[in-house]
């Protein structure tokens, strides 16, 4: 896979909607779909996922020190197209920032 196009934070032409994000993910396994990524100020990526249970929206971070991938796994943010559907996990860091832990691409049946 190669890198997506991915646009600033401060410069995204979704701003705007970026803004309805929150960055209080729950802890624990859940299902995301990642919305949109936008690269940080520093050396971070921001994704945008909407959780597949509540439609609540929230946005995490990942690291060019770790390849823009979570603490575990091997999904590549930076490589990975929007509309995907993860299977994400979070946690909380000691000082008290959540941190996505883990990532797995899945598949959903389709809702009929």
């Amino acid at each position: 896979m190669t890198r997506q196009k991915i646009q600033g934070i401060q410069s995204h032409d979704q701003q705007k909607i970026l803004s309805e994000y929150q960055s209080d993910a729950p802890m624990g396994t859940w299902q995301g779909r990642l919305d949109f990524h936008a690269w940080g100020k520093s050396t971070n990526l921001f994704c945008y996922f909407t959780d597949i249970a509540s439609g609540d929206k929230f946005r995490l971070s990942v690291f060019s020190r770790s390849n823009y991938a979570p603490y575990n796994g091997d999904v590549f943010f930076d490589q990975e197209p929007t509309g995907g559907i993860f299977e994400l996990e979070t946690s909380m860091t000691k000082n008290g920032n959540i941190k996505l832990t883990y990532a797995k691409k899945i598949d959903l049946p389709e809702v009929k």
